[in-house]
């Protein structure tokens, strides 16, 4: 645990320390926002940002300069710390280093040291956070019921502890994301609830996967822009697939009550507090949606997960859905929904799978044996 510890702290500042007035974010999009914030909240402000897209470059963001890719490198690939701030980065790492830049950084070593309470810290956690539950992560590695499913466990706890992206096995297809044809079969009548539904896209995926077969579909979106945007969506749809769509306003938990949103982060947004004078209605999916008899469950809401799942108890024990819930929004989520989940309903097998680089688009399914496809359907 001590060189644990000694690494997370200073991981960062040992590689960064040379070049404190002279850091440079690769990455001008969201996540590069977050980091650039969060390094001049701890006294390192970039000099730079640098972006491989040429319609950011000449802009600022937080006031910082946007380079191109090759002003950057040109000047600064010897005298410059690159930190990729992309969430599937790999790529743009190995161009910085063949393009000669000497200190090409992850952003995840910032947040080891300087955790924030942003999305991103909380789903990197930080290596001594691995150690300190042993004895759950092999609760949660017993509950997981194939080979792959093991693999994908240990290779994410050895990211977690020595962030070692190059050597990770590909991602799963994108194409696959929530539907996973190797673990679940197609149903032609499935109800199928999607909590955390944002504009449509996982509805969208799923109507192309079932080839739009299916008997209902709920949609839950409390952030109120992204609701909007879901509704335009859905009233486009021929009347035959958006007449069987109904879209609701709540924040998912494990009972009714009133909740603080952080609101307006497009995909990011997500319930912030419980409070009595909140504006956001929450409520568990065993009151939304468990009359409908629910086949399929599909959960990203943005770390509010665990209390999710509590509250669908009754819906996952007597209707037996399958469930397709993101564990990446905390760290500690890896090991804490597997056993959740095996701890409502032993009637479930439990899977994951990754479809990004790192920690990202990891999921864990929860399938009933009646959805197990045979070797011959698949």
């Amino acid at each position: 645990m001590s060189s644990v510890l000694e690494r997370e702290q200073s991981c960062f500042d040992q590689a960064a320390r040379e070049f404190r007035d002279r850091l440079i974010i690769f990455g001008a999009g969201e996540l590069g926002r977050a980091v650039g914030h969060h390094l001049i909240k701890i006294g390192y402000a970039p000099r730079f940002y640098a972006d491989n897209d040429p319609r950011r470059c000449g802009s600022k963001i937080l006031d910082v300069p946007i380079l191109s890719t090759t002003d950057a490198v040109e000047r600064y690939s010897n005298s410059a710390c690159f930190i990729v701030a992309i969430y599937n980065g790999s790529i743009v790492r190995r161009q910085l280093r063949d393009l000669g830049c000497k200190t090409v950084l992850h952003f995840a070593p910032i947040f080891w040291k300087y955790p924030n309470g942003r999305i991103q810290a909380e789903a990197i956690g930080c290596p001594s956070r691995v150690l300190k539950n042993i004895e759950s992560i092999y609760e949660a590695y017993s509950c997981l019921a194939d080979d792959k499913s093991r693999y994908v466990f240990c290779e994410q706890l050895r990211w977690r502890v020595l962030l070692n992206s190059e050597s990770m096995e590909p991602p799963s297809p994108t194409s696959q994301l929530y539907v996973a044809p190797e673990l679940i079969s197609s149903s032609d009548n499935d109800v199928f609830v999607d909590c955390g539904a944002f504009d449509g896209d996982s509805i969208r995926q799923f109507l192309t996967h079932n080839c739009n077969k299916f008997r209902q579909i709920i949609a839950l979106e409390p952030d109120s822009a992204n609701f909007n945007k879901l509704r335009s969506w859905v009233n486009h749809l021929p009347v035959s697939v958006g007449s069987r769509i109904t879209i609701l306003p709540y924040a998912l938990g494990e009972k009714r009550q009133k909740v603080q949103f952080d609101e307006g982060n497009l995909v990011g947004s997500r319930i912030t507090k419980v409070d009595s004078d909140g504006g956001t209605d929450c409520a568990p999916l065993d009151e939304i949606v468990a009359h409908h008899k629910p086949t399929f469950i599909k959960m990203d809401i943005e770390g509010a997960e665990p209390h999710a799942i509590l509250g669908a108890r009754t819906v996952l024990t007597q209707h037996q859905p399958v469930l397709a819930a993101c564990v990446y929004h905390k760290s500690e989520h890896l090991w804490q929904l597997p056993s959740l989940i095996h701890s409502i309903s032993r009637s479930h097998e439990i899977y994951l799978r990754r479809y990004a680089e790192d920690c990202w688009e990891l999921v864990c399914y929860a399938v009933p044996q009646h959805r197990i496809p045979t070797p011959s359907t698949y």
